[in-house]
């Protein structure tokens, strides 16, 4: 059986990799380490999807090539939450489909005093990893602007559950029963690759700690080889940024 960490454990042993080479290939030096957290709002959406949103976060490493311009590596994640029209219907679930939601509206004609409401939540994990080149422009000697171009790839798991409210009447006890539970579709897996261009702004807090805040636009490539890459529910998001960088 394939174990669902495959993609994760490669790209934390990539990134590994980079780390310890970037430098020396580049003869570059470690300039800083950034923490930060997002939030994104897919624009350009695809398959009736019709909103998704996500928060998360990541690290970032720069490696300074001279004082204007650096080349870094980030990791990060992001969890989406989205609604798509028919997400039921189109997630393609034979269980769905062909048989539990015939069994539903038997039992509901069956008997006339039980009633359900059923509905479903879909989230994606994504991770994206890329390499970023950027250059900075000095506003001040506290505040810099920086712009990037970033390119690589999104390692996602689309994920779907029925939520499932049942109530029985009972008219002879004047009583009413309610209950409710999910039942999990399979995973949709697969990657796709990823431009993405964007400016953050620096301010310095203290001689080794900036803060930043930034805006990124996220171009995704669909790409027949990549495994579970049509799956993939839109093509590009606007992400806003905060974070706490630390200069070396």
């Amino acid at each position: 059986m394939r174990s669902s960490f495959g993609p994760y454990r490669t790209v934390a042993v990539v990134t590994a990799l980079l780390l310890i080479l970037l430098p020396g290939i580049l003869g570059a030096q470690l300039r800083s380490i950034t923490a930060f957290t997002d939030y994104s709002l897919a624009t350009g959406k695809r398959m009736n999807v019709e909103t998704a949103s996500a928060v998360g976060g990541g690290t970032q490493v720069r490696f300074g090539l001279s004082e204007e311009f650096a080349v870094g590596f980030s990791l990060g994640y992001k969890l989406y939450s989205l609604s798509q029209k028919d997400q039921l219907t189109a997630w393609n679930w034979d269980f769905w489909n062909n048989r539990y939601s015939i069994t539903i509206r038997s039992n509901i004609l069956a008997d006339p005093n039980l009633s359900v409401q059923v509905g479903s939540v879909q989230k994606i994990d994504m991770v994206p990893a890329a390499l970023t080149a950027d250059h900075t422009l000095a506003l001040s000697d506290d505040l810099h602007l920086i712009s990037s171009l970033s390119a690589g790839a999104v390692f996602f798991s689309r994920r779907m559950f029925i939520v499932e409210t049942w109530t029985k009447r009972f008219p002879a006890a004047d009583h009413v029963f309610t209950y409710s539970y999910r039942n999990f579709a399979p995973n949709k897996k697969g990657s796709v690759l990823l431009a993405s261009p964007g400016v953050t702004a620096r301010y310095r807090l203290f001689e080794s700690a900036e803060l930043t805040a930034g805006a990124r636009f996220t171009q995704y490539f669909i790409v027949d080889g990549l495994v579970g890459s049509q799956e993939f529910p839109f093509d590009n998001d606007i992400n806003l940024t905060i974070g706490l960088d630390f200069a070396y």
